[in-house]
């Protein structure tokens, strides 16, 4: 999978098609996923909220907000 590491999170780095692809094939395990999409607000939050930090580590999929 494509990525970019931002804030020591890896952030899904493929085209739309790839994100829309990658979601088909959660929702076709049908196993619970969790997907963020990651804007300014919260990758300040990141830095000053170790709860919240941790949320988002266990995140199954992070797409660029935008």
């Amino acid at each position: 999978m494509k990525s970019l590491t931002l804030f020591g999170l890896p952030i899904f780095a493929g085209t739309s098609t790839e994100s829309l692809r990658l979601i088909e094939r959660y929702i076709g395990g049908r196993k619970p996923k969790i997907i963020f999409t990651p804007n300014l607000h919260h990758l300040a939050l990141l830095s000053e909220d170790a709860r919240f930090r941790k949320i988002y580590i266990q995140a199954d999929l992070l797409l660029i907000d935008g």
